[in-house]
């Protein structure tokens, strides 16, 4: 089982001319504490860092952290992962963040010892204690106000196209992704004083899907730990809570859920026996479904 500590400062030490190669679920703020080293990306210059600089990357980015020659490379970093932020994220950055992690074009942000953010995280990591909520908060701002850079958010008061729409989209930059998760497109279009089918269409033209396919793939990220980093057989009953899915269809929820998160690849093994039936794998968690009875 693997786990990363989110907003927990981390330390990391290379040998002279090691080789480092990031691996993240979010996002990676890192900055270098001691020596030298070279970031290093197909299709890119060689980067140099030293003390005080460092990047921003997603999990999905492809490169490696080397070394230099003449001595240890000290790293200092931390993690941050979006998808464990839904209470927090309103609706518009979860889409703004939900599409640029999975962007593997997106450039690194690089900044260097004398640059604010710099400075900024050089400062913070002289504090003494990184596992406390005020402290982990302070790292959450650090990424947050690097991060919006790479995808600004719309103004509604310069962008004019009526004053619905610019209900509609403060609505959406205020309402938490857990909160859309948990409400109906009814309540919203009540809110902002149109109907229903008028908020979808906003909704769809904003985000290029659905309100209540967005709200499914919002409920997906609850399964997607537990999938992870379950133990090797875990029953849909402990998944399907979390999903928002009804409890009654476990059987077709759970495979709704795996067939909708990235990267986990479902495969079926059909059983001859009596009262038997395909068992969904994720790796190497197996889904035990319940047993059909005529």
């Amino acid at each position: 089982m693997k786990f990363e500590r989110q907003l927990i400062l981390q330390e990391l030490t290379l040998r002279p001319s090691s080789e480092w190669l990031p691996n993240s679920q979010g996002w990676l703020v890192l900055r270098v504490a001691e020596g030298t080293g070279f970031w290093l990306q197909t299709g890119a210059n060689a980067r140099q860092l030293t003390v005080g600089d460092g990047f921003i990357a997603n999990g999905k980015i492809s490169g490696i952290l080397r070394a230099g020659q003449l001595g240890l490379l000290k790293l200092q970093f931390f993690i941050v992962q979006p998808q464990h932020l839904l209470g927090l994220l309103t609706v518009a950055e979860w889409h703004q963040f939900e599409i640029v992690p999975g962007n593997r074009s997106l450039p690194i942000l690089f900044f260097t010892n004398t640059e604010p953010i710099g400075q900024k995280f050089t400062r913070l990591v002289g504090l003494s204690h990184f596992d406390r909520l005020p402290e982990r908060f302070t790292l959450l701002q650090l990424w947050a106000a690097a991060i919006v850079s790479l995808h600004p958010t719309q103004d509604c008061a310069v962008i004019n196209h009526g004053k619905l729409r610019d209900r509609f989209r403060q609505l959406i930059n205020q309402i938490t992704a857990a909160e859309f998760c948990s409400t109906s497109s009814k309540v919203f279009a009540q809110e902002i004083g149109c109907s229903e089918r008028y908020f979808n269409s906003l909704f769809s033209e904003e985000f290029g899907i659905l309100p209540r396919t967005h709200q499914t793939k919002l409920r997906t990220q609850y399964a997607l730990q537990p999938l992870e980093n379950a133990h090797p057989k875990i029953c849909p009953s402990s998944v399907t809570p979390a999903t928002g899915f009804s409890p009654d269809t476990a059987d077709n929820s759970i495979r709704q859920v795996l067939d909708k998160i990235p990267g986990l690849p479902v495969s079926t093994t059909t059983r001859k026996s009596k009262g038997k039936q395909a068992v969904p794998r994720v790796g190497r968690v197996t889904v035990l479904l319940p047993t059909k009875t005529n």
